[in-house]
């Protein structure tokens, strides 16, 4: 209820920091509790709030795919933090190696996920936003995340035909294809070379 409140969040940050700065033991280890959504939501009203990544945020960055390990894909609550540190934090994260390892884990994470509903979905959103938005990704990272996407595109074609025999729509498909255009936008030369070589 208190990190919903933009001035307390704003006038305490050192303190709430300093009394929160525990947490990121957990946040290495999520399956030993139940309360690391709640641990997310802090991390995104931290930022939000202060309109700038803060010391807590930035040391939870390599960590945060073990919790989309834990809960097996990439919900809503960790789109909204990733997009968080996109909108006020991508001149910090893009410089740092150590930074972005743990934001393409993340991303691997959700595309990874076999559920084929809202999860890959919201991963492939995050990936548009971010090869939009960051010309200066590493190329490596692009190439890996394109890398992903092509190794399951025939399955996950597959799986989205049989949802629409079946009458369903769990899997939006054109997400992954969304994602692949918007890589070609700034990567043309990179992802040609992984169609030609796939």
């Amino acid at each position: 209820m208190l990190m919903n409140s933009k001035i307390f969040v704003v006038k305490n940050l050192a303190q709430i920091e300093e009394a929160l700065t525990p947490l990121v033991e957990y946040v290495t280890e999520p399956n030993k509790i139940d309360f690391d959504e709640d641990i997310v939501s802090i991390i995104y009203y931290l930022i939000i709030h202060n309109q700038q990544l803060t010391k807590l945020s930035l040391a939870v960055i390599r960590y945060l795919y073990k919790y989309c390990e834990k809960i097996k894909g990439l919900l809503l609550d960790m789109y909204e933090l990733i997009n968080a540190y996109l909108d006020y934090g991508t001149d910090i994260i893009l410089p740092n190696e150590s930074f972005m390892k743990g934001i393409y884990k993340v991303f691997e994470q959700g595309l990874k996920n076999d559920k084929f509903k809202n999860e890959p979905f919201f991963t492939c959103l995050l990936i548009q936003t971010w090869v939009l938005n960051c010309a200066k990704i590493p190329q490596n990272i692009v190439q890996n995340l394109a890398n992903i996407i092509l190794k399951d595109i025939e399955t996950i074609l597959i799986e989205y035909k049989n949802s629409l025999t079946l009458g369903e729509d769990n899997y939006n498909f054109l997400g992954d294809f969304t994602v692949i255009l918007s890589c070609l936008i700034n990567y043309s030369n990179i992802i040609i070379s992984i169609f030609i070589s796939n």
